[in-house]
């Protein structure tokens, strides 16, 4: 499981309370830098208030 301090880049316009998010899946879901918010969850996270993404998935798992 990673986290990283990523900066958010978008504006909160749907504050869900929750103050973390989980993700699995494969390279759909995986943010390959380390610096910079590249896929969904992160985006998710700037939108809904997220404080914390923490991801399990795995690149190039595939549908499996």
């Amino acid at each position: 499981m990673r986290t990283r301090s990523t900066p958010r880049v978008f504006k909160i316009i749907n504050d869900l309370k929750y103050k973390n998010l989980l993700v699995g899946g494969c390279s759909f879901t995986y943010n390959i830098s380390d610096t910079d918010s590249s896929s969904w969850p992160y985006y998710l996270r700037d939108k809904c208030g997220f404080d914390q993404v923490y991801d399990c998935s795995i690149e190039g798992a595939s549908n499996y």
